[in-house]
């Protein structure tokens, strides 16, 4: 189960990065030189991957608490022969923020906010550590369902979303547009932009 819904948000995950792309295109063209991305989160790496596969020059780090998820993305890393350009590390976010002196192009938070511990402080302490390892012109993307529309019955249906919620509903912590813009102004971060296409969104966040 865990594995198929890793599946299923990097299909999805596919369809945000196009979007991204049509969004920031001279950002991406950038991207595609020698640039640096860190995913935070990243899981069995099926979503690093769908970046990786784009962003053929750019390096990568994704880091990540769950041993199970580490040997998937390193696997991955080994099958694709990314080793010299894709690291998977097992660290908590706020160790590897301490220790790490490189800042970041693109810092990816692809449905992992709503897995974190659900309280404020605490997001707020990550939140900080991204802020720092994040290049000045960079950008942090956010992409996180926002479970007030799933439901309204004025909105699209977002089977995505509708899955994800009723998969993770017993641990999960997730936001509306208007609670995640008001908890990104309690940060350091200074602009949070709702992107968003049909059924496909996600949040460009930047010092």
């Amino acid at each position: 189960m865990i594995i198929d819904g890793q599946r299923m948000s990097a299909r999805f995950g596919s369809l945000i990065e196009r979007l991204f792309a049509k969004n920031f295109k001279d950002f991406c063209r950038t991207l595609r030189r020698e640039s640096s991305i860190l995913s935070v989160g990243c899981g069995y790496g099926y979503n690093l991957a769908v970046w990786a596969k784009k962003y053929k020059k750019a390096r990568f780090v994704g880091i990540d608490l769950d041993p199970r998820g580490i040997s998937s993305a390193q696997r991955l890393v080994k099958e694709n022969n990314w080793s010299d350009r894709v690291e998977i590390l097992k660290i908590p976010i706020d160790e590897y923020a301490k220790k790490e002196e490189k800042k970041f192009d693109l810092i990816l938070l692809n449905q992992v906010l709503h897995e974190m511990e659900d309280d404020k402080a605490y997001r707020l302490s990550v939140f900080n550590d991204l802020y720092t390892l994040l290049k000045d012109d960079g950008i942090l993307f956010v992409g996180e369902s926002m479970i007030h529309d799933t439901f309204d019955p004025q909105q699209e249906f977002q089977l995505f979303d509708v899955m994800h919620k009723f998969l993770e509903i017993d641990f999960a912590g997730f936001y509306n547009e208007k609670a995640f813009k008001e908890f990104v102004d309690s940060t350091p971060f200074k602009n949070a932009e709702f992107i968003k296409e049909k059924g496909t969104y996600f949040w460009a966040v930047r010092k």
